[in-house]
């Protein structure tokens, strides 16, 4: 049967926890590398897990505008698909948030 889609309260959370990075700072406008992967991770997660659009997943931000959102996810898509050892790991790494998100759902 069809599973349903993750919250983005889960997505939010496993990202958080696995990747050692707070919630706050998650959502928050740093500029530092692994709060900013983190973000775009999150979204990344929520694109591809739930139905919602890059302008929903800016209001879970609590954030008025998707547009840094949308380049951080964009980001990760793109090492996504660079050749070599250090995508195919995120890509397993990604892989893994997404079975245990939708896991605990």
């Amino acid at each position: 049967s069809p599973r349903a889609p993750a919250r983005f309260a889960r997505i939010l959370e496993v990202v958080s926890e696995r990747l050692g990075v707070e919630r706050g700072e998650i959502r928050g406008h740093s500029k530092l590398k692994r709060t900013s992967e983190a973000r775009g991770v999150v979204v990344h997660l929520a694109r591809r897990l739930t139905p919602l659009s890059y302008p929903e997943i800016a209001r879970a931000f609590g954030r008025r505008n998707h547009s840094t959102l949308h380049g951080a996810e964009t980001r990760i898509r793109e090492s996504l698909d660079r050749p070599g050892d250090e995508s195919l790991e995120r890509r397993e790494l990604i892989d893994r948030l997404a079975h245990e998100i939708l896991r605990g759902e």
